[in-house]
């Protein structure tokens, strides 16, 4: 008998980017920092805040400058587990 066994993960970690915290962000005309939305193109992946401030620039990557993790942030104990479909208690 083949049995399928699923294991549910939820992870919950919550990042932040306080822009004047960021040494290596860089200033508008009036010295102030830049504003994101006048970027190109920004997204978030892998916990890094990639933002490409002109059409021919390579993005730039930004670590947060703080961020919080959850209670159930741990890969060893799965929220849930299933056994062919079936909750396990």
């Amino acid at each position: 008998m083949v049995r399928i066994i699923e294991a549910e993960y939820q992870i919950t970690s919550t990042q932040f980017w306080e822009i004047k915290e960021i040494e290596d962000w860089p200033a508008d005309e009036e010295g102030e920092p830049r504003d994101l939305e006048h970027a190109h193109n920004h997204w978030v992946k892998w916990g890094l805040l990639f933002v490409q401030w002109d059409k021919d620039d390579k993005p730039v990557e930004y670590e947060p400058t703080s961020e919080q993790n959850g209670q159930d942030d741990d890969h060893k104990w799965p929220h849930e587990v299933y056994i062919d479909g079936e909750l396990m208690p």
